[in-house]
């Protein structure tokens, strides 16, 4: 099945997605509307306190999609990721659940995210094609992704303290 994968980057104040997550989801729609994919899958969770969202960011997403064409059940929704390890374990369990396989998935970001994507798919033995955005992000952003990206090598399914203490801060 040939899935095209869209992580959620924040959620702003009143469940606003942030002007990056609206990047990659146009982009995506690019790319779905070109023909090839069978699915869309959204991946994202309540990252933030209730006073700014309310909502999983994957299905502030799915309504994005919607409201641009996408029939609502050609997209699937992991809505528990709080992290980029979270958004590969769980669309993959999600996946297996849904007894999908044969999977063919193209992820669509940030390019220093999508490298993170690739060592964690990687370390569950999965190959991915990646669609990297080439958008400006803040020189802390960047540098943060560099140190993200290093980690990622050095932790690649996310189970050791600094992302276990990532998504402790994350969850609300």
């Amino acid at each position: 099945m040939n899935l095209l994968m869209i992580p959620s980057e924040e959620v702003k104040r009143h469940n606003k997605l942030s002007a990056n997550t609206i990047k990659r989801l146009n982009a995506g729609l690019d790319l779905w509307w070109s023909g090839g994919f069978d699915k869309i899958v959204l991946t994202g969770g309540i990252y933030n306190s209730s006073d700014v969202q309310s909502r999983p960011a994957s299905v502030l997403m799915r309504i994005y999609l919607m409201a641009n064409g996408v029939d609502k059940n050609k997209i699937l929704v992991e809505r528990k990721s709080l992290d980029t390890f979270e958004n590969v374990k769980n669309v993959l369990e999600k996946l297996e659940y849904l007894d999908i396989d044969q999977l063919n998935i193209t992820v669509v970001t940030q390019w220093q995210h999508a490298i993170r994507f690739w060592i964690c798919f990687r370390s569950y033995g999965i190959k991915v094609a990646l669609f990297p955005l080439k958008y400006s992000v803040s020189l802390f952003t960047s540098l943060k992704e560099y140190f993200f990206i290093l980690y990622h090598v050095y932790d690649k399914k996310g189970r050791k303290f600094l992302a276990r203490l990532n998504r402790k801060f994350r969850t609300q």
